[in-house]
């Protein structure tokens, strides 16, 4: 199976010489749900979507063999877990740091999370080797190809891969 990552392109020397790599000590780009600090983000529907979260004129996809990474090191996203566990009277921000924290318990669940949300996570570096292939757009250039991809990503019909199979095949 393939799954993909969008990031600024001004990181792909790097990931090409030493992986993908978490994201460590640098700000999150979600500031209500920061995500882990030790994991590594990957989605099947909206790569484009987290690729123009990095706020840059031109962002990279990366396309990865899931089949190469190791299973043991895949988690859920959290935020598939914590919308799957809420209950009426609470928020997503009641419980989202609690399960981002302990997303280890919730380990087994990242098939389903992959298939339900679109995303799971790696804890770890991916290795350069388990990338495939990669695409940068440079969308400054072309902001309706932006604005096209935006729009299919973060539809939620039955169409929401267009936009990455558009470019991937």
């Amino acid at each position: 199976m393939k799954v993909y990552l969008g990031i600024a392109a001004k990181h792909l020397n790097d990931v090409l010489e030493n992986g993908i790599r978490p994201r460590g000590r640098k700000k999150s780009c979600w500031s209500k749900f920061p995500s882990r600090t030790d994991m590594v983000y990957l989605t099947k529907t909206y790569p484009f979507y987290y690729a123009l979260q990095a706020d840059d004129k031109e962002v990279v996809v990366f396309e990865i063999d899931l089949n190469k990474l190791n299973q043991e090191l895949l988690f859920p996203d959290e935020d598939f877990i914590a919308q799957a566990v809420k209950q009426k009277h609470e928020t997503l921000g009641d419980i989202h740091i609690g399960i981002r924290d302990r997303i280890e318990d919730y380990q087994q669940y990242w098939k389903i999370s992959l298939d339900e949300l679109g995303n799971c996570s790696y804890k770890g570096t991916i290795e350069p080797s388990h990338i495939k292939r990669y695409c940068i757009a440079q969308l400054s250039k072309r902001p309706l190809l932006s604005m096209e991809l935006l729009r299919v990503s973060r539809s939620l019909t039955h169409n929401r891969h267009r936009g990455t199979r558009h470019v991937f095949g």
